[in-house]
C-alpha cells in the first residue's frame, strides 16, 4: 500500500525555563520550523515567554505540566515530599515517593494553578503535556483527567511510543502504553496523535514513513550549553523534509 504522507507536529518543550529557550523555540515558531510548544507555567523564564506567545501568530500552546523542577505554585503541605530543602520540585522525589490520595490532590491543586496562571496571561491552551512525562505515570492519570474536565482541554500528549533500540520497546512495555493511550483517548474523549517520540527517533523510525498517520516529535531548543539536542535543533533549520520518504504536512495541537 503506498504511503499517503504525515502529518506532524514538531513541538518544542520547556518554554518559560530560560531565555535561552524561549527566543529559539519562537525563531523556529515563526519560521515554520516547530509548529507547537509547551509553557511551564512554574518556569523562572514563563513571563517573558508568555508576552512572545500574546505578540506572536502562533496559537499551539500546551501546559507543560511540571512536578519535578523549580519551585510550586500552591501552598498545599501534601506536596511537600516532592520538594527538596531549597523548596523546590526535585525529580529524584518524584521518582521516590509513593502518591497518596492526598499527594494526588496536592498535584490537583498544583498543575490547575499552572493552567490557570497560563489562561489568565491570555493564552489559549491547545492541549497539555508534562515534564519529564509526569503526567503519563499510571498513578497520575486520575489527576489528567480531572484537570482536563476542569478546564475542558479535550487534546493531550500521549505515551512515548517511536522506540529505535531502546530497552522501553519491550512487549510489555509497548503494551503498557498502549493500554494508557487507549484509556486517555476513551476517558473523557481527548484528541491525540497515534506516534509520539524525539525528533531523532522519528526521523530513524522505519516503521512511520509506511503509514499515513499523525505524529508528534519532541524536541528541546536553547539549551545551555548546548548538548545532545543541539544536533536536532540544528537539522530543523534544514530542509530535512525534502529528503524524508512520504510528504510531511505540518500541522499544530489545534488542528487535531
Amino acid at each position: 500500500m503506498q504511503a499517503k504522507g504525515i502529518r506532524l507536529i514538531v513541538s518544542a518543550d520547556d518554554v518559560g525555563v530560560r531565555p535561552s529557550v524561549n527566543e529559539a523555540t519562537f525563531t523556529l515558531l515563526e519560521s515554520g520550523a516547530i509548529s507547537s510548544a509547551s509553557l511551564m507555567a512554574n518556569g523562572p523564564a514563563f513571563e517573558q515567554a508568555a508576552s512572545q506567545i500574546k505578540n506572536s501568530r502562533h496559537r499551539s500552546i500546551g501546559a507543560h505540566l511540571n512536578c519535578t523542577s523549580y519551585e510550586p505554585l500552591c501552598t498545599n503541605r501534601a506536596i511537600r515530599p516532592l520538594l527538596g530543602e531549597d523548596g523546590e520540585f526535585h525529580a529524584s522525589l518524584f521518582r521516590q515517593v509513593s502518591p497518596t490520595p492526598a499527594l494526588l490532590l496536592g498535584l490537583l491543586e498544583e498543575f490547575s494553578l499552572q493552567i490557570r496562571r497560563i489562561e489568565q496571561s491570555g493564552i489559549s491552551i491547545s492541549h497539555i503535556d508534562s515534564h519529564h512525562h509526569v503526567h503519563t505515570k499510571p498513578a497520575l492519570f486520575p489527576v489528567l483527567k480531572c484537570l482536563q474536565y476542569r478546564h475542558r482541554i479535550r487534546r493531550a500528549r500521549i505515551a512515548w511510543n517511536i522506540f529505535v533500540d531502546n530497552e522501553r520497546s519491550s512487549p510489555k512495555q509497548l503494551f503498557k502504553k498502549r493500554t494508557y493511550n487507549h484509556f486517555l483517548r476513551t476517558i473523557y474523549a481527548t484528541k491525540s496523535v497515534d506516534y509520539f517520540g524525539s525528533f531523532a527517533d522519528f526521523l530513524r523510525d522505519e516503521r512511520i514513513p509506511a503509514k499515513s498517520c499523525v505524529v508528534e516529535a519532541m524536541v528541546h531548543l536553547g539549551s545551555e550549553p548546548p548538548s545532545l539536542y543541539h544536533d536536532e535543533e540544528n537539522l530543523l533549520k534544514t530542509n530535512w523534509q525534502e529528503s524524508y520518504p512520504v510528504p510531511i504536512e505540518m500541522i499544530g495541537y489545534h488542528q487535531l
